[in-house]
């Protein structure tokens, strides 16, 4: 029988919650489930575990192990739908393949499709937006990102001279000035909802941050700049003024298609549904395309 280890920190009721519905999946499928807690990685014994984010995850990724990590979800209710990937973070992840069969079961219509909107053109906005993100998130790996906040806004100003809006990330608490010293070329700060701000911007350029996934669906231009993001191979290239193309409706429309199938409902993650459906994941990974 295989074994698999679930880890937690016991002070955490969603992790303990999840890991339970997580737990629930596995057994219906064979799986030997063990728990233990974040204290006592050194005593695991399994050579698969699976744990809530990557700052547990990295540790165990770091011995050696098989780790299968659970996020918040990409598209909708994030704390309705979980996100099951192996050995990484986000965009950084490995995933079951989805099959041309899956693709055409409609998955994304069917839970996510009212989210979705045509392609924008980049004149159709008023404004340009830099995304903040939360420093010592694990999925910056460290980096400061005060630089690129700089770096992006100058750019940004000098290739298209129109106004520029920062929007700090929700949960960052810091002063302005200790986030974003010595930042030029801003005319205005964001602090109302995304979507509101959204609904005004000509292009948006993110780091790695899950707003460029709600750029895909909004249909804005965007630029990603980490391959951690879900979406960087669809917004991989510098923000363009240029029309919006066919090939690029097309490659979005699959991007979002695959995407939903890297989320789970708790009901589904009880059911053992993305076991039933994928298949026990680390015999045929790929990185997300």
């Amino acid at each position: 029988m295989k074994q698999i280890t679930i880890i937690t920190n016991k002070d955490l009721m969603h992790q303990e919650s999840f890991a339970g519905k997580l737990a629930a999946g596995l057994q219906a499928h064979g799986y030997e489930v063990l728990r233990s807690t974040s204290e006592k990685m050194s005593q695991i014994t399994t050579q698969m575990v699976a744990c809530w984010g990557w700052r547990i995850g990295s540790k165990a990724r770091a011995a050696g192990r098989d780790v299968l990590v659970m996020e918040r979800g990409y598209i909708g209710d994030r704390y309705h739908w979980t996100a099951l990937g192996w050995n990484g973070l986000n965009g950084r992840s490995k995933w079951p393949k989805v099959t041309p069969e899956q693709l055409e079961m409609h998955r994304f219509e069917k839970y996510h499709g009212t989210l979705l909107r045509p392609l924008r053109e980049f004149s159709a906005g008023h404004y340009l937006m830099v995304i903040g993100q939360v420093p010592g998130d694990m999925s910056l790996g460290g980096k400061d990102l005060r630089g690129f906040y700089r770096a992006k806004a100058d750019w940004l100003w000098e290739k298209f001279g129109k106004q520029i809006m920062l929007r700090p990330h929700p949960l960052d608490k810091r002063s302005y000035e200790d986030q974003f010293a010595g930042l030029q070329n801003v005319h205005a700060i964001s602090h109302g909802p995304l979507d509101l701000a959204l609904s005004g911007a000509c292009g948006v350029i993110c780091y790695n941050s899950n707003t460029a996934v709600d750029c895909a669906l909004a249909g804005i231009p965007c630029e990603v700049n980490d391959e951690g993001s879900m979406v960087f191979r669809l917004f991989s290239r510098p923000l363009s003024a240029a029309p919006r193309s066919t090939e690029e409706l097309i490659a979005r429309e699959t991007l979002l298609k695959k995407l939903a199938w890297r989320q789970w409902t708790p009901q589904e993650i009880a059911a053992g549904t993305p076991w039933e459906i994928c298949g026990l994941p680390h015999e045929q990974l790929e990185s997300f395309k």
